[in-house]
């Protein structure tokens, strides 16, 4: 809400731009957007851990398959909500992954 953690949000979209696009990207622009992101969550983080005490140590995966993710039950509800502004699919599904304390 207040507008933290900018360059990861910015490193998300830009993801979800080359998947909507169907680009397929060489191993060296992923391996250069890695270490982009990893920079940009480093900066975020230490903005974060200031003001706010709680926090956790976890894992993310990504999974982008080709077409993105579609649920049927979902794509009901949302047309009988009434809903005209959707996207039919979802590109990319990201889980969080709690890592255990050592």
């Amino acid at each position: 809400m207040e507008g933290g953690f900018g360059s990861v949000r910015k490193f998300f979209r830009e993801v979800y731009l080359d998947v909507q696009e169907n680009k397929n990207i060489p191993d060296a622009v992923l391996k250069r957007q890695r270490k982009e992101f990893l920079a940009s969550y480093e900066k975020d983080i230490k903005k974060y851990n200031k003001k706010m005490k709680y926090c956790f140590n976890g894992k993310m995966n990504f999974l982008m398959p080709k077409g993105g993710f579609v649920d049927n039950n979902t794509q009901r509800l949302l047309l009988k909500s009434g809903s005209e502004k959707h996207v039919n699919n979802v590109p990319m599904a990201i889980f969080l992954e709690l890592l255990q304390k050592n």
